[in-house]
């Protein structure tokens, strides 16, 4: 998940620089976390890009490819090279309710080839959607790392690509204090991967608040 790499390649640094302060993991819905940055409620927010409010500062921070994910059992599993989105008319969807610009590129992309894509159930919960694609109820657009194999899903390339591009936002003008500065330049720092939405919430000084609102390729 995306908090698993959050910790191992930027908390274990994080602590280290700044041993007085605990954080906890809390999840979020896709938009809350620039929603909470532009109010003040959080100091840093990770979110899908481009973030539109001026109010925001976005420092990009990486890239992953979005792929149709289906169970082992789909026929369209089987096969070899990118899907076509002409070729997904009579599939069932499953949905997140909030939904980030991939996913709305995505089905940009079904009406461009001249139909709506039947979405069958929205949930706000990934492991639910993963859950009902390895059952058989339908498919999914999910970023490339959400789909594991061994939870019985094949995660497939799509044509034309559709990508997610992620940065990190805080509140434009406002005086950070050293602690989220800090946390800010590990992110300067390294180019990562970031697979999903959380929020984080230290329980000292830094509130940050982790998810996700529309994007655009980056570069």
């Amino acid at each position: 998940s995306i908090g698993g790499q959050v910790y191992r390649m930027f908390l274990s640094v994080f602590n280290d620089r700044f041993p007085s302060l605990g954080i906890q993991i809390e999840e979020t819905g896709d938009q809350s976390a620039a929603r909470q940055v532009e109010e003040e409620q959080v100091d840093v927010g990770i979110v899908f890009l481009p973030e539109m409010s001026r109010e925001i500062e976005v420092l990009p921070l990486a890239r992953q490819r979005v792929v149709l994910a289906v169970p082992k059992s789909h026929p369209l599993a089987q096969e070899k090279g990118p899907i076509a989105f002409s070729r997904l008319r009579n599939e069932p969807f499953i949905m997140p309710e909030e939904q980030a610009c991939f996913h709305q590129l995505a089905i940009q992309e079904c009406l461009n080839q001249g139909f709506k894509p039947n979405i069958i159930l929205k949930t706000p919960q990934v492991h639910t959607i993963r859950q009902l694609i390895q059952d058989g109820f339908g498919l999914s657009f999910l970023l490339e790392s959400l789909v594991d194999e061994a939870d019985g899903l094949v995660g497939i390339e799509l044509k034309p690509q559709v990508y997610a591009d992620v940065g990190l936002a805080w509140k434009r003008g406002k005086k950070q204090p050293q602690a989220v500065k800090g946390f800010i330049e590990l992110f300067e720092n390294q180019r990562i991967e970031l697979p999903g939405s959380l929020g984080i919430r230290p329980t000292n000084e830094i509130l940050m608040g982790i998810g996700a609102t529309r994007g655009r390729p980056i570069g």
